[in-house]
């Protein structure tokens, strides 16, 4: 276990109860450049591996927001290094996907705000091309990140994409988003099961607003399936 993920464990996080408290933080009027928002599966392990990237990429002030639904209290709270402020919202009871996910997005104090699943690893240089990209193009709503797949056998797709499914509608898997926008448009319609139909909806909803969908170029993480499988396989 690394160094720097070894202070997130043994640390019960702050529990809310579809409340509008909010962690303490080091500083509760402190500005992040870059809010990243994620929730969890039960999967501490991997959980690490994608703390770990936001730590070894970040070129920013950044907060990861952490919608906690586990019922062991296994994320801890207030961990920080020099660029990353890790804020853990305990879920009691639990809120499913998209209502935890927005939950999330509302909390958030950067200027941009990214939607990653725990099984990602982010890659070097995507937030520096998220945001610049998103600056210079202010016709641009929703910014949609590149992704691979590291598959089962952990072989890697050939190519980065962006979209999974329906090709044809406009969305992001893991997407970019000013805050005040998502704020003003409501981010997720919790309406929508989690899936490829609220990534969908997003997109859509962005598009009545006047705004497009876009690729980021440059703005990268790779997708482990690997990671799932690995899951599986322990609770088997």
């Amino acid at each position: 276990m690394s160094t720097d993920a070894v202070a997130l464990l043994g640390v019960k996080p702050t529990t809310f109860r579809n409340s509008d408290t909010m962690l303490p933080s080091r500083d509760a009027n402190a500005s992040s450049v870059m809010s990243i928002v994620c929730g969890t599966r039960n999967r501490p392990a991997i959980y690490e591996r994608f703390l770990n990237s936001v730590i070894a990429t970040a070129t920013v002030p950044t907060e990861l927001v952490v919608g906690d639904a586990t019922k062991d209290d296994l994320y801890a709270a207030n961990f920080r290094t020099e660029l990353v402020e890790v804020r853990v919202f305990h879920e009691c009871p639990p809120l499913g996907m998209l209502r935890g996910y927005n939950r999330c997005f509302r909390e958030c104090r950067g200027e941009w705000v990214v939607w990653f699943n725990e099984d990602c690893e982010l890659l070097p240089g995507w937030d520096t091309a998220a945001i610049d990209y998103m600056t210079a193009h202010p016709e641009v709503g929703l910014g949609a990140v590149y992704f691979k797949d590291r598959l089962e056998d952990g072989t890697y797709e050939e190519r980065f994409r962006v979209y999974e499914y329906p090709r044809f509608v406009p969305h992001a898997n893991f997407g970019v988003l000013r805050r005040e926008f998502g704020n003003e448009i409501g981010w997720f319609d919790e309406r929508l099961g989690w899936g490829y139909g609220s990534d969908s909806a997003l997109g859509l909803t962005v598009i009545e607003h006047g705004k497009a969908v876009s690729r980021i170029p440059g703005c990268k993480c790779i997708h482990h399936r690997a990671w799932d499988a690995e899951m599986s396989a322990n609770h088997e």
